[in-house]
């Protein structure tokens, strides 16, 4: 449709009105014809007085009581006024007219047609009206043909099958009331000549609506005045510049938008529907729905940009909407029953607020950079398969009541999201997943959820931060499928939240507020740290808690048999508790890289899995397992470097070792059972040569400069016996005589060990007795006297011999070399040059090629006589190193 608009328009409005007041108040000018003589034909000049037909300068009256039929006839009159009373009667067909050049008043009643007669008003004065309180009705077709500028008056009611067809650039003002039903179309423009139909303050038009050529320009803008469609096939266009109250009635078949609508006023589905096709309508007032709303051929995009409060009414269910969208400034709320929409955008200064609406789903993005306000709402997020449907607020958070995402689509947060609610609508509470994806992208800092948190489809956490803040009773964490995933989760709640399934946070666990519970099966993966808040409670019952961050615990963690937690993370990962002990059921560490410190005390009373890495310790954060408490694993790769304590009456090997070395960091001391399950053991291992002391007993050669060990023996009096192990750092010097010795606060003193070698240099010595282990004692390797001492090798033979006591013979060997494969051979010779050592020489350890280390080597050769095979005379040992180097030593068997 055209437009037309002016700033005169309202005053032009006033001044019809005030003229057609005047107008229909005077008497006629001219030549008035009156009727007279009851009922009669217009074409009879008996029925008239004076006794003559009118012309088009006559001005006519219908009597009161006289009844006048056009039939057959052209009629004409300059004007035609029915008195009350008086009824005039156009039979006419399309062949015939009644033409006006002057007003038609109508206090009584003018009636068109019959049940078959179709008719017409041809309207040629230009300024005329149609007035009068009577009234002007049809019962089949009629047309009123507007070919001047024409006003109908306010008062004035019109009604039936009336179509107004207005011919070339004329105007029809309406400031009444115009019902056109079952007509051709209501309004059309004939002519070409761009016609334009204007409603006034207060008027109303209602019926088929426009047709014909669409030239013209239908101006319903003005203040109060209501357009109604009420034919099934109407098309209806755009009003210039807006329909002020627009109505949609009728049934059957729905009358069509044709065209981007603007309203003004109040849009109203009085009975049946509407077929939108997808068309815009702008509304600046209130939606009523009392009908079907719209077909299937398409639902409107709505554009409410209004000014105050704008309420959209549905008789019952929800409505329904293609996009939605609040551009004014105005407060749009929706149907007790809820809305359905694709795209909704609220744009700045817009307010969408839920009101007592239950229900609002989208199917498409949701763009805000106004105010939603959500009250006790379920939001559902719907986008069909296929689709990628984005969550924008421009504020940085969007607030909902209660959050559900359905349909098999994909919604991705680009805001923070915030989830309120505390009670459950539609039977969500908190924030549901029922189907489809929900991927929180790079976009999304925060997703705060009051009430459960329920994920029935997939959700893709990328770096956002979950936080759980509800404050009531209890509530849950829910993905039946498959474990949870979160990046950052926070349980800021002081309520419980139960762990249904298990979770997963590619970072960071928190556990404030009041409890966090782990029900069957629910196991916790968490990449990053796990921080437990002051009065916060983490229940991990019997369940599996798997970290690769830092373990900070400032509240409860409440652990039962069964429970276990796995540090499994590529750096350094430290436990922590706020005060007190913290206690693991199980505790394993497998870590690639990185090493498990201690900032606080740490008890086992169950299992540790010692796989790879160290935990690391000291006497104040001391790792202590309980009586009966198992030990997996301990190797150069995994031991505690540090104090590590032991309660119970079970023999026990600490794994320990220093993270200082980097080769043969393993060296565990072992004890045997004490007598009682009172009994505690504290030890550790030191890669440094002692500061004790010097002072040895006579029977200690020398003392190991480069390691010790202390025991602690911190409850009971049980008596043990001692074993240490040595490794590649510190191998001892051969192996010949090798014990260990323990400080008495005085003396270094020998306690006579049993000597193991599995995989040499790496071996164990052993004390054959118990002892007595009081408070702190430290503990080395030493060297024992030997009978005789050790012979001297030669780098060429001389005059002299060794004589070999006791079938023993111990040598020295100064290795000058720091080389990777120190390994000597030996052989032994007979005075005929006979090679004896294959067959009749054992070693110690069992090897044909010993090793050495650089500088002071010690070796025992047994060279007993048992097998008679050594007889009493001299022999030549000749020992060669890895340089092919050979040294010589003269022995004498006794």
């Amino acid at each position: 449709m055209n437009t037309t608009a002016g700033n005169s328009k309202a005053i032009r409005f006033m001044t019809w009105v005030c003229f057609v007041i005047l107008f229909c108040s005077n008497s006629m000018h001219a030549t008035t014809i009156s009727s007279r003589g009851g009922s009669g034909n217009w074409s009879d000049t008996a029925h008239w007085s004076p006794a003559q037909i009118p012309t088009t300068s006559d001005s006519v009256i219908i009597t009161s009581g006289n009844n006048m039929t056009i039939s057959g006839y052209n009629a004409y009159a300059k004007g035609l006024n029915v008195q009350s009373g008086a009824t005039l009667t156009n039979k006419n067909t399309l062949t015939y007219a009644l033409n006006l050049y002057g007003n038609l008043k109508v206090d009584g009643t003018y009636s068109c047609g019959g049940v078959t007669y179709e008719t017409q008003v041809g309207f040629y004065g230009a300024g005329s009206h149609i007035c009068g309180g009577g009234t002007i009705s049809t019962t089949y077709n009629c047309y009123f043909c507007i070919r001047a500028n024409v006003s109908i008056d306010a008062g004035t009611t019109t009604s039936g099958a009336i179509d107004f067809i207005l011919y070339g650039a004329v105007t029809l003002l309406n400031n009444g009331s115009v019902t056109s039903i079952s007509g051709a179309y209501g309004i059309s423009f004939n002519g070409g000549g761009g016609g334009t139909w204007t409603q006034g303050v207060n008027s109303y038009f209602g019926g088929h609506g426009i047709g014909g050529p669409n030239s013209g320009t239908l101006d319903a803008s003005a203040s109060g005045n209501t357009v109604e469609y009420s034919y099934s096939n109407a098309s209806i266009y755009q009003a210039s510049p807006g329909y002020y109250n627009l109505k949609i009635s009728g049934s059957g078949n729905s009358p069509v938008l044709a065209g981007n609508i603007q309203v003004l006023g109040d849009f109203t589905i009085v009975s049946g529907g509407m077929t939108a096709s997808s068309y815009i309508i702008s509304l600046k007032g209130n939606w009523y729905n009392y009908g079907t709303a719209y077909t299937n051929a398409g639902q409107p995009k709505m554009n409410f940009n209004g000014t105050g409060t704008q309420t959209i009414y549905k008789s019952s269910t929800a409505e329904y909407y293609n996009d939605f969208t609040l551009s004014g400034t105005s407060t749009v709320t929706p149907p007790l029953g809820g809305l359905e929409v694709n795209n909704l955008i609220i744009n700045s200064g817009a307010t969408f607020d839920m009101g007592s609406a239950s229900l609002l789903e989208v199917y498409a993005n949701w763009t805000n950079y106004g105010t939603f306000i959500p009250r006790t709402s379920i939001t559902y997020l719907c986008p069909y398969v296929g689709y990628t449907d984005t969550v924008y607020n421009s504020h940085g958070t969007e607030t909902f009541f209660n959050l559900g995402k359905l349909n098999p689509g994909t919604t991705k947060f680009k805001s923070n999201i915030k989830v309120t609610s505390t009670t459950s609508v539609s039977g969500v509470l908190g924030f549901s997943i029922g189907a489809g994806t929900v991927d929180a992208g790079n976009f999304s800092d925060t997703i705060s959820v009051a009430g459960n948190w329920l994920d029935n489809g997939t959700f893709i956490p990328g770096n956002s931060t979950v936080i759980l803040t509800a404050s009531w009773a209890s509530r849950y964490i829910s993905k039946p499928s498959a474990p949870e995933t979160f990046y950052n989760l926070i349980n800021s709640t002081s309520a419980w939240t139960t762990l249904y399934y298990s979770i997963s946070c590619a970072n960071n666990l928190v556990i404030n507020g009041t409890e966090m519970v782990q029900n069957g099966g629910s196991s916790i993966s968490v990449g990053g740290n796990l921080s437990i808040g002051s009065g916060a409670t983490l229940y991990g019952y019997a369940q599996l808690i798997t970290l690769g961050g830092n373990w900070t615990n400032n509240g409860t963690y409440y652990c039962t048999t069964g429970s276990q937690v796995i540090l499994n993370g590529l750096g350094t990962q430290t436990i922590n508790k706020g005060s007190g002990t913290e206690t693991f059921r199980k505790l394993t560490v497998n870590k690639s890289a990185g090493t498990v410190t201690l900032n606080c005390p740490l008890n086992i009373p169950d299992t540790l899995h010692l796989i790879r890495a160290q935990i690391v310790t000291t006497s104040t954060n001391l790792l202590s397992l309980n009586n009966g408490t198992g030990l997996v694993g301990g190797s150069d790769t995994a031991y505690v470097s540090g104090a590590m304590g032991k309660y119970g009456n079970t023999a026990f090997t600490f794994p320990l070792g220093s993270t200082a070395l980097t080769t043969g960091a393993y060296h565990p001391l072992s004890i045997t059972a004490p007598s009682a399950t009172t009994d505690e053991f504290v030890a550790q291992y030191y890669p440094t040569g002692q500061t004790y002391g010097t002072t040895r007993a006579d029977s200690i050669e020398g003392i190991s400069s480069c390691e010790y060990w202390t025991l602690n023996h911190t409850a009971g009096t049980s008596t043990v016996s001692v074993g240490l192990n040595f490794n590649t750092n510190c191998p001892v010097q051969g192996n010949a005589n090798i014990s260990l010795a323990s400080w008495n606060g005085t003396t270094w003193l020998d306690r006579n060990g049993t000597k193991s070698f599995g995989n040499w240099p790496k071996g164990s010595v052993t004390m054959t007795s118990p002892m007595s282990v009081s408070g702190l004692v430290p503990f080395a390797l030493i060297y024992k006297q030997i009978t005789g001492g050790y012979a001297e090798l030669k780098r060429k033979l001389d005059g002299g011999y060794f004589i070999v006591p006791k079938g023993t013979l111990y040598f020295k060997f100064d290795d000058e070399y720091n080389s990777g494969s120190p390994h000597l051979t030996y052989q032994l010779y007979n005075g005929s040059r006979q090679d004896l050592s294959a067959s009749l020489i054992s070693y110690d350890p069992a090897s044909s090629n010993p090793v050495t280390i650089y500088g002071d080597n010690r070796f025992g050769l047994d060279m007993s006589t048992s097998g008679g095979a050594l007889s009493s005379g001299y022999y030549v040992l000749e020992v060669t190193n890895e340089k092919s180097e050979k040294r010589y030593l003269r022995v004498k068997m006794p």
